[in-house]
């Protein structure tokens, strides 16, 4: 449950930052200012992840191995597409105004590469402030 939650902060953290600080497609809306939508995101982004993720990559494996680990990228942004469809989707069914929005493919997969990457750093060093 630990690595679960360091993972969903990291997330979190990574998708506010770009989402605010840099302008590339990839933003949030709700009527109190975002935070709810960023947290409902960071967890969803950490399930799909952890359940869609393998099964998909399984099934692309062969692509994978023909591209040589580049259609990676594609799988991370086809998971930030789907962290977007799933929380808007909550929103709408909740009446709640939950919004992730990846305007277009360029976007999720320069998104899906920062996100990568942010979460590579703040997960190790969030789990060295955890572990002390």
């Amino acid at each position: 449950m630990t690595t679960f939650l360091v993972h969903a902060i990291a997330n979190g953290i990574a998708l506010w930052v770009i989402s605010t600080q840099l302008n590339i497609g990839i933003g949030f809306r709700d009527s109190w200012g975002g935070w709810p939508s960023l947290a409902l995101a960071a967890v969803i982004l950490g399930a799909v992840n952890a359940l869609v993720r393998p099964i998909l990559s399984t099934v692309t494996c062969i692509i994978n191995v023909l591209t040589l680990g580049l259609f990676s990228f594609i799988i991370s942004a086809v998971m930030l597409w789907l962290t977007s469809w799933i929380v808007t989707w909550l929103g709408v069914a909740t009446g709640m105004g939950f919004t992730f929005t990846v305007q277009d493919v360029l976007a999720a997969l320069i998104g899906a590469i920062l996100i990568g990457l942010l979460n590579a750093v703040l997960t190790r060093v969030l789990s060295l402030v955890i572990r002390g």
